[in-house]
């Protein structure tokens, strides 16, 4: 079962999941007050969290390796000989986490040499598709465009 109703009271949701409805519960990396933690860390329905410890250390949870993972996509751009990289998708004063991918590619590309001017850092804000066309046509039309 997937579930994204969250007009429910905590409780409520905990009473639906824990009857008998469902064998188990991830989630999807919850904010760590979320109101349906306490409830599960002392329940008997098994629940996992993705991407996102419990503050508790009652939940199991499994994490992504973000830095091996952006390690491999730039040893792979490298390794197809790009070095004119542009990066699509920070937002200025948004996201905390993308913000920290942006600063953790930065900092592996220039490990290998690699700078990524601060124009070549464009953002994708509501309307992805839209954004990403408006920054490529931006970065096609540089003299010496990104690879």
């Amino acid at each position: 079962m997937v579930s994204c109703d969250f007009r429910r009271p905590a409780q409520e949701t905990y009473r639906y999941l824990n009857g008998g409805r469902s064998d188990g519960l991830i989630l999807f990396a919850p904010p760590s007050d979320d109101p349906l933690l306490p409830y599960l860390r002392t329940s008997r329905l098994p629940a996992v969290l993705v991407n996102r410890e419990d503050s508790a250390n009652i939940l199991p949870s499994v994490k992504g390796n973000t830095e091996n993972g952006l390690r491999q996509v730039v040893d792979q751009l490298l390794s197809l000989g790009h070095r004119r990289i542009a990066i699509i998708g920070h937002v200025p004063g948004g996201n905390q986490e993308a913000a920290v991918r942006v600063a953790l590619v930065r900092s592996i590309l220039a490990d290998h040499g690699v700078i990524v001017p601060g124009r070549w850092i464009l953002p994708a804000l509501d309307q992805p598709a839209d954004d990403a066309a408006e920054a490529l046509r931006f970065l096609m039309a540089e003299t010496i465009p990104p690879t």
